[in-house]
């Protein structure tokens, strides 16, 4: 994630606005370290318990422990939440703190790009929408198949920290997509050109690895989806 820092676009800016901007950033990363800290806490305790629970079988507990262990270091090394059902609930927490971060951010910049419009300094404000536009983080990438459509076909789904998805597609200011909690699975609303008017509304069933899910829309189409870090 890359920000310009406030004061470099050349614009009538307020001083005061720039610095709380600024600060804004600065404590936004700050909240972000934190969660982040936290997360892998919660690893190592999720692995902790697996050790000391002896209602596994051996091998099951090696499987767990194999998978949390496999969760945990995607997460540290490219971000990527668990989707596992045992860190489910440390995960929501993550994403919890993570998006009430972004939307002060992002509260932020609207104030900036407000200040900026009224003063017609379009160009310095398009800077800024960019600039916001890079708030969410990217917590989540899957490669998903068609199981009883379009078989073969592949595509691919990426989570933000917003709850929206392929924000950066061509496509994405006609057909947004977004996605949710829905109790113990994951619900993404995805808007396409042959959708009904409320969209195709998938919900997700993860395996007990985290690894892999089933996605099955209000109509009955299946899919299934890995991940892909």
């Amino acid at each position: 994630m890359l920000f310009i820092a406030a004061g470099q676009v050349q614009a009538d800016v307020p001083e005061k606005l720039k610095k709380e901007l600024n600060s804004r950033l600065e404590k936004d990363q700050q909240e972000r370290q934190e969660a982040k800290a936290k997360l892998l806490s919660d690893f190592d305790d999720a692995l902790a318990k697996v050790r000391q629970n002896k209602r596994f079988t051996p091998e099951d507990r090696a499987t767990l422990l194999a998978s949390i262990e496999l969760e945990r270091a995607t997460f540290d090394k490219t971000g990527c939440v668990p989707f596992s059902p045992v860190m489910r609930v440390a995960m929501q927490n993550y994403v919890g703190k993570v998006s009430s971060s972004d939307r002060r951010t992002m509260q932020v910049y609207d104030d900036v790009i407000r200040t900026l419009t009224n003063a017609k300094e379009d160009q310095a404000a398009a800077a800024y929408v960019r600039e916001r536009a890079g708030v969410p983080l990217l917590i989540g990438r899957c490669r998903c198949q068609g199981a009883n459509f379009d078989k073969g076909k592949q595509f691919h789904w990426y989570f933000y920290s917003d709850f929206t998805m392929n924000r950066f597609a061509e496509d994405y200011e006609v057909y947004p997509k977004y996605w949710v909690f829905k109790g113990d699975k994951i619900e993404v609303t995805n808007h396409a050109a042959h959708a009904p008017k409320e969209g195709f509304k998938d919900l997700y069933t993860f395996h007990d690895d985290g690894q892999m899910f089933e996605g099955r829309n209000q109509f009955g189409a299946v899919y299934v989806g890995h991940r892909a870090e």
